[in-house]
């Protein structure tokens, strides 16, 4: 077989699986999304710790962290992690803390270098402080459902130990965040809902 021939071949068996593996997972993502599977949101959660880490005034802040105090939880501690304290999204948080006083909600400032990643080091604080034994770690640029618990520990079956969310972009504020979210609302999505399907493994972030 000639050269041109192998190529030509290679690249025709490259676009039948790549178009394949777009067609497959489509369809598959797709009649996921209308089964009747709804999350039922039924019956008492565990405690559960949720950690967020802040730094800088992200895109709607104040929305999305307010998220975490509207959901649909009784035994549900909050942690606010900031590095520094003249941070500017230490002052939404402490406006949080006295909007709802009556939250399990705590704003822990500090830096403690574990590692080369800011906001590991970031999180670490409210990770050792954390009074429940499952523990949510979530963006401070993340809008929370009220049911995102409930959905969270649907998933949670005997032997895992870890559950991710895929994120879907929303609210861009310029043209690059609009690209960003056309992406993750379409291949990122797709494709994560595609191997959740197959039973594979994966935590975005």
């Amino acid at each position: 077989m000639a050269p041109s021939t192998t190529l030509a071949f290679c690249l025709m068996l490259f676009c039948i699986f790549t178009y394949g593996l777009h067609f497959v997972s489509a369809c598959t993502v797709f009649f996921r999304s209308i089964r009747d599977d709804k999350y039922n949101c039924s019956g008492d959660l565990p405690p559960v710790t949720i950690i967020r880490p802040i730094s800088g005034l992200d895109h709607q802040l104040y929305r999305t962290l307010r998220s975490t105090f509207e959901l649909e939880a009784q035994e549900c501690e909050i942690l606010l992690c900031a590095a520094r304290v003249d941070d500017p999204a230490v002052a939404i948080a402490r406006g949080l803390l006295e909007e709802y006083p009556n939250a399990n909600a705590r704003l822990l400032v500090g830096d403690e270098k574990i590692s080369g990643n800011p906001k590991l080091n970031n999180c670490v604080k409210g990770w050792n402080a954390a009074s429940n034994e499952f523990i949510i770690l979530i963006d401070s640029n993340v809008m929370l459902p009220s049911d995102y618990l409930h959905q969270m520990f649907r998933a949670w079956k005997p032997g895992c130990g870890l559950v991710s969310s895929p994120p879907v972009g929303d609210a861009p504020e310029n043209f690059w965040a609009s690209v960003e979210c056309a992406f993750l609302d379409t291949h990122s999505a797709r494709l994560q809902l595609f191997a959740e399907e197959l039973g594979i493994a994966f935590a975005p972030g």
